[in-house]
C-alpha cells in the first residue's frame, strides 16, 4: 500500500511540475521521501510507461501511458458509464427530454436517452444517426471543432436535408449560428429535426475540444428566451460539478449572443 501511494504521489507531483518534470532530488524533497527509496518507485513507472527521463537534464516527466489510461477513460463505453447518472439528474431537474451525443463523421449518433414522466413525442432512439449540422447536438460540437470556414465545408459541404420547412439549408447561415453558437456556449435547433420541437446543446470540452454533447428537447411553444436561459442556468449549474477532472462546459464570451425562439 505505501508502495503504491508513493507512485500515485509522484505522478500527481510530475503533473503539477510542467512540461519540464522534476529532478529526482527536487521530487523527493517536495514528496518528503528518500532519493533511493523514490528512485526504484520511478523506476518501476518508467518501466511501464508512466514517467519518462529526459536525457539531457534528468528530469523526470509524464509518461504516454498515461494519455492511454485518459483516453480509455473517456472511451464511448465509459462515457455511458459516466455521464447516464449526470443526464439523468439533468433530465429530473429540467423535467425535460435529455440526449447524450457524439460526432461520427458527418452524422451526430444518439448516445444515451432520459425521458422525464411526461414526456413529449420525439422521434429519437439511442444509435439514431442524423445529419450533424441539423441537430443542435451536432452544432455545439462542431462549432467548437472547426474555426475556418473553409475547413468546415471541406467536411460538411454535402447538400443538407431539408428535414422540415424550418430546417436551415444554407451552409452560410448554419455557420453564422456557429459563430453565435461559440460567443453564447450552446447550440440551438428550433423545429429543423421535427416540427413543434426544439432543443439546446452543450458541448463537453477536454483541452478546449468537444468530445461529446448533452442536449435539453422541448416543445418549441415552450422554449421561449426566459425558458432557454432558465434550461442553460440549470445544466451549467448541475452538470459542472459533476464532471471528471479534464472535462468542462464552455462559457459565453463577449454576452450570450442571440436566441432564436418563441418570445
Amino acid at each position: 500500500m505505501e508502495s503504491v501511494d508513493k507512485a500515485l504521489l509522484a505522478l500527481d507531483c510530475l503533473s503539477n511540475a510542467g512540461g519540464d518534470g522534476l529532478q529526482l532530488g527536487a521530487l523527493a524533497t517536495v514528496l518528503g521521501l528518500k532519493k533511493n527509496s523514490l528512485h526504484r518507485t520511478l523506476a518501476a513507472l518508467r518501466y511501464r510507461g508512466f514517467v519518462v527521463q529526459d536525457g539531457e537534464t534528468g528530469n523526470y516527466q509524464l509518461g504516454p501511458s498515461l494519455l492511454r489510461l485518459a483516453n480509455n477513460y473517456l472511451s464511448e463505453g465509459r462515457l455511458l458509464t459516466l455521464f447516464h447518472p449526470i443526464l439523468k439528474e439533468l433530465c429530473t431537474s429540467v423535467n425535460e427530454l435529455c440526449h447524450l451525443g457524439i460526432l461520427d463523421g458527418q452524422d451526430i449518433v444518439y448516445m444515451d436517452k432520459v425521458e422525464p414522466e411526461q414526456s413529449i413525442r420525439v422521434w429519437s432512439a439511442v444509435g439514431m444517426r442524423g445529419a450533424a449540422v441539423t441537430t443542435a447536438l451536432g452544432r455545439a460540437i462542431i462549432a467548437f471543432s472547426y474555426k475556418d470556414y473553409d475547413n468546415y465545408l471541406a467536411k460538411f459541404g454535402a447538400e443538407i436535408p431539408h428535414r422540415t420547412p424550418h430546417t436551415i439549408t444554407s451552409h452560410h447561415d448554419v455557420w453564422a449560428e456557429m459563430q453565435i453558437t461559440r460567443l453564447r456556449g450552446y447550440a440551438l435547433e428550433n423545429q429543423e429535426g421535427q416540427e413543434g420541437v426544439s432543443c439546446l446543446a452543450m458541448p463537453i470540452l477536454r483541452n478546449g475540444f468537444p468530445v461529446f454533447a448533452i442536449s435539453i428537447t422541448a416543445p418549441y411553444d415552450r422554449m421561449n428566451r426566459s425558458r432557454i436561459t432558465q434550461l442553460v442556468t440549470a445544466a451549467r449549474e448541475l452538470v459542472t460539478p459533476r464532471l471528471p477532472i479534464g472535462l468542462s462546459l464552455p462559457l459565453p464570451q463577449n454576452g450570450p449572443g442571440s436566441v432564436r425562439g418563441p418570445a
